[in-house]
Formats: C-alpha cells, sequence, structure tokens
C-alpha cells in the first residue's frame, strides 16, 4: 500500500517536515509494510515574505 502526503497552501518546510514524521509514524503504526512519501512543492511553488518577512515599512 502506498501513501502521498500533501500540504496545504500555508506550510512551510519545518512544520511539513514535523506533519509529515506524524503522518508517516502512524500510518507506518496501522500499516506496517505501507510506503508512505510525501510531495513538498512549498519552496518551489508556495508564496514567499518580502522585505525578509516585515510587516511593514521602516520607519
Amino acid at each position: 500500500m502506498r501513501f502521498l502526503f500533501v500540504h496545504g497552501t500555508g506550510v512551510r518546510r519545518e512544520r511539513h517536515d514535523r506533519l509529515f514524521a506524524l503522518v508517516r509514524e502512524r500510518l507506518t503504526a496501522r500499516f506496517p509494510d505501507a510506503a508512505v512519501d510525501s510531495c513538498y512543492w512549498g519552496d518551489r511553488f508556495g508564496a514567499t515574505l518580502g522585505a525578509g518577512g516585515r510587516s511593514g515599512p521602516r520607519r
């Protein structure tokens, strides 16, 4: 059995990795022979923070 984990639009790499670890752990506990893969696309296609992540202009 194969599972593919696809994250949502607002998930950055660090959060994705934590979520995927949990998903993989739970699925393999229930389905020991399962292959669990991830499709992380956030770095390539996700939104980026402009201006170093500042929410407003400098004063």
